[in-house]
Formats: C-alpha cells, structure tokens, sequence
C-alpha cells in the first residue's frame, strides 16, 4: 500500500497549482488528474475554500486594480447609455407612486422589478435586448481576460492596460458563443418542468396535495437535471477563453474539474445571487423611498459592477478547481 502511494505521488508532483496558459497544457493537466488513481485524487484534490473566502479573494483582486476594472465598467455603461439606454426601460418613479403597500414591501417590490428588468431584459425593445447581449458578451470576455492576465502575472509585471484588453480579449468569442448556445439546450429540461408545474398546478388541474406535490417533484427533478448539466458549463465557459482552446475540449477538460464536485460547487455558485440581492437590496432600497428616479440610475451603476464581482468570483472559482501543487 505505502509502495501504491509513493507511485501516485511521483504521478501527481508535476501537477502545479497554477492555471495553465495554453489549450495543450490544459488537455496534459486534466490527462493527469483524470488517468491518477483514487490516491493520487485525494492527493491532488483538495476542499474547496469557503465562499466567503473565494468572493473576499475576487473582490481583494478587484479593489487592488479598481482602476482598470472602473475604466471596464465605464465602458459598459457608456455603450449602454447611448445605445441600449437600459436605465430608462424601467419607470421606478411611476412604480412608487402606483405601488399603495408599506414603504418595505413597496421599495422591495421596485427593487425585484428592477432585478427582474435587468436580467431578462424585458422592459426594452427587441433591438436594445440584443445590443445588451452581444454588450455582455463582449465585456465578460474583456473580464475574463483581465483576470486571467491579473492571476497568472508576475507581480513585479505591471497590470495589462485598457487598450490592450479590448484588443486582444475577443479572440474566443466563438468558442464562448457555442458553449452559451449549449449551456441554453441544457436549461430546456428546466423550461419543460416549470412550464408543466404552471399549467398543471396554476391551472387548477392538480387540485389534491398529492397531485401537486406530484408536480412539484418532477419540477424539481428537471431542475436537477438543468442544474448538473449547467454546473459543468459554467465551468468550461472560463476553460474555453484559453488560447486554442475549443468547446468540447473544454466542456471534456470540466468534466474532470467538478467529478464528485458538482454539489459542492453548485452551493458555491448560488451563494453569490444571494449575496447581491442582499447587498443590492441594502443599497438601492433606502434610495428607493427618499428619492426613487435615483434608485434607477444608482441600480444603473451596481448591474456594471455586479457583473464584474459576478466574472471575478466564477474565476477564482474555477481557479480553485484546478488541481492544487503537491506539498
């Protein structure tokens, strides 16, 4: 036994911590950690930091270089301002002054619709929703780039510059494209199970709590199903921006990284909504009630740089995923 492990410590010695840099590299280190046996596995992988933990990381790493990621921000909110005009979609003023319940429940009210809004886009026309797409798209590539430069640099480098991230962050933007095109065929079982529970429950055909509770677990079984194929995805949406990278290399190289994982890293990933709905929550609601066309442009501002926090948490994340240097 002791002859079993000395061997799978030799196999695992040149697996580093750091991330690699090239599509290559990557297909060897998951070649690696997937061909090890179960102690070389153990070995390699270690528990996940907290979530706390990763988002303080994310965060230090965003606040050490708040200028560049403020000038990243400033570009998503003056393409929006002058093409998308995402601020004006929602009526926050004529909200408040519709709204009659309490000043809590109100204010929360505005504040769901104005989360809702920003997430689906449904306030704006056709058009503006597919300039806020392709403007997402374009910057989270920017984000990620900049995070990868930021974590795999040496510390005595300087941090990469404004113009060097918009020209060079866009060269995966297909690769990326293909994996949000499956990460949407994965939501399908999703749609399929919600919609059923909606027609069946909310139609009043299942009327016994037998019957709904029926309903509600083949919901929450499609969910499921969503869940576990998405968790890997994710995951491979941040592999896929190496360079020479392709879609399925990726998705493969995912699979190793979240194998007896998947639970684990799903709490992880949904900590952070619940964090900035809360954090949100605090910031915009009191605006909400002292002066509520405000709000609006406040909230403006926060979805610029949630999608920042959003981008630097996933990462460090997945950093986190990659096989740890051996002690």
């Amino acid at each position: 036994m002791a002859k079993k492990v000395s061997r799978a410590k030799r196999k695992t010695s040149g697996v580093k911590r750091g991330e690699p840099t090239t599509a290559k590299q990557t297909g060897n280190k998951v070649k690696k950690a997937s061909a090890s046996s179960k102690a070389s596995e153990q070995l390699a992988r270690q528990p996940l930091p907290a979530s706390w933990a990763i988002l303080q990381r994310a965060w230090g790493l965003i606040w050490q270089h708040r200028l560049l990621f403020a000038q990243l921000a400033l570009l998503y909110l003056l393409v929006d301002l002058v093409v998308i005009r995402s601020v004006t979609a929602l009526d926050v003023g004529g909200l408040r002054q519709s709204i009659s319940a309490g000043a809590f429940l109100s204010s929360f009210s505005i504040f769901s619709a104005l989360l809702a809004n920003a997430a689906s886009g449904s306030g704006q026309q056709a058009t503006s929703s597919v300039y806020h797409f392709v403007l997402v798209i374009l910057v989270s590539l920017m984000l990620i780039w900049v995070l990868r430069q930021l974590y795999e640099r040496d510390a005595s480098k300087p941090a990469p510059k404004f113009k060097t991230v918009v020209y060079q962050s866009s060269t995966p933007l297909v690769p990326f494209l293909l994996l949000l095109l499956l990460l949407g065929v994965q939501l399908i079982p999703l749609l399929i199970g919600a919609t059923i529970y909606t027609i069946v429950v909310g139609g009043g055909i299942a009327v016994t709590i037998l019957e709904q509770a029926i309903f509600l677990a083949v919901l929450l079984l499609t969910a499921w199903v969503s869940v576990y194929w998405v968790i890997r995805t994710v995951v491979a949406l941040y592999i896929v921006t190496l360079p020479g990278m392709e879609p399925m290399q990726a998705y493969r190289s995912a699979r190793d990284l979240v194998y007896k994982r998947r639970l684990s890293v799903f709490r992880k990933i949904i900590f952070l909504p619940v964090v900035i709905f809360v954090v949100g929550g605090i910031i915009v609601m009191p605006v909400i009630l002292l002066f509520a066309p405000l709000a609006q442009w406040l909230f403006f501002v926060l979805t610029s740089i949630g999608l920042i926090v959003i981008h630097a948490y996933l990462f460090t994340l997945y950093r986190e995923l990659l096989p740890h240097e051996q002690s």
